[in-house]
């Protein structure tokens, strides 16, 4: 059986395996478990440039949240959605380590996990991220002591199998090897070292020495003070890397998620006063702008489209901007009047529905007025914010 939104059920009872296939519906974005008779159906939730308090970048070294975001379009074929979360650092110092974390699996248990699995895309000669969280060997325990900093448990993808570069790649970590960095690790049922020397531990190894082990609560040392960062769960990338991740599905006993990570939006806005003279040439009265969250504002001024800017009227402007690595893009549209208010208008000739007058009206454009043979319009006359016509001198 293929679900596909409608499952085609057999038509006499018995037991049959079933295979699941979420990804291909677009709906969905996974399956939290393809073994037979045993699914979860996994909504996206997307996330999107400087979402703050979902997704956070740190910076390892100095040990502070970077107020950017990378959320970016290429590399293309992303997993889920068109965007992907960007990890890019240098050799050495600040920003030689990085990471993106939520803290929003705060003291979930490890045993209360029943999915764990992400992609990554590794540029080059890059190290794809790792899967990280940071860890209390027992989250039921309180007291002096229980809410210090214990390390973190990692999953490496190079630990798991083969990397590709230039390519995505699915990592079930929930099936994978796992190892400890740093901190304090306190003395458990079996003593189970969980390093990279020894190939790293399974979740059932280290549940079978620390049952009640998890995410560290949103908490410092002293119990008391919210501190989120304490309740990492997230990618960590090492020295010179250029990597992605996207898709990242976590399932719990009370919940599902798939992380969609996508660029920023932004916002076109395009200016024009609401009426100009008219000298004879075109005109190109409008500014025009991109903003957006975490994006430097992008004049548009120069890629301004204008449409009949050349005669005296009703001009149309419109200007479109394409985006970025970071931002998707965006269009506004807009005009002005051309106010015919000086002898560049004369002429003996009709444009459109425009009508002759012999008699010499007079016209206010802004704070000058003249005297001229003027073509007027009959349905509406001349107007604009600063254009209006006075009556006609005999």
């Amino acid at each position: 059986m293929r679900y596909n939104g409608s499952p085609t059920l057999p038509i006499i009872a018995n037991t049959y395996s079933v295979t699941a296939d979420c990804g291909a519906v677009p709906n969905y974005a996974a399956g939290d478990d393809l073994a037979a008779g045993n699914f979860v159906i996994v909504a996206a939730t997307e996330i999107t440039y400087g979402a703050t308090g979902q997704w956070t970048y740190y910076d390892e070294v100095i040990n502070d949240e970077m107020s950017t975001y990378d959320f970016t379009y290429p590399p293309v074929g992303a997993p889920l959605g068109d965007g992907s979360a960007r990890l890019t650092t240098t050799a050495s110092g600040s920003g030689s380590k990085k990471s993106i974390y939520t803290p929003q699996f705060a003291g979930t248990k490890l045993a209360d996990i029943t999915a764990l699995r992400y992609h990554t895309y590794a540029t080059g000669a890059s190290a794809p991220a790792s899967l990280q969280f940071n860890v209390d060997f027992d989250v039921t325990d309180s007291g002096p002591g229980s809410n210090n900093w214990q390390g973190r448990v990692n999953y490496t993808p190079s630990m798991n199998g083969t990397v590709t570069p230039n390519m995505w790649q699915e990592w079930n970590a929930f099936t994978g090897k796992f190892w400890y960095s740093s901190g304090s690790i306190p003395p458990g049922l079996t003593n189970q070292a969980c390093t990279v020397g020894n190939g790293g531990c399974t979740i059932a190894e280290m549940l079978a020495d620390h049952p009640n082990m998890g995410v560290h609560a949103a908490l410092n040392p002293d119990g008391v003070t919210i501190d989120l960062g304490y309740a990492f769960f997230g990618f960590y990338a090492v020295p010179d890397s250029n990597a992605n991740v996207d898709k990242f599905v976590i399932s719990t006993v009370s919940s599902n998620f798939a992380f969609d990570f996508e660029p920023g939006t932004s916002t076109v806005t395009l200016s024009c006063p609401g009426s100009v003279t008219y000298n004879g040439s075109p005109q190109t009265p409008c500014t025009a702008e991109a903003t957006g969250i975490g994006l430097t504002t992008v004049d548009l001024t120069g890629a301004i489209v204008y449409g009949a800017n050349t005669d005296a009227g009703s001009a149309t402007a419109s200007v479109t901007w394409a985006g970025n690595d970071t931002h998707s893009g965006d269009s506004d549209s807009g005009g002005f009047y051309h106010c015919c208010c000086s002898r560049n208008c004369d002429g003996r000739r009709r444009i459109g529905n425009l009508q002759w007058f012999e008699s010499e009206p007079r016209i206010m454009c802004g704070s000058r007025s003249l005297y001229s043979r003027t073509e007027l319009f009959q349905q509406p006359a001349i107007g604009g914010s600063q254009c209006r016509i006075l009556p006609l001198v005999r």
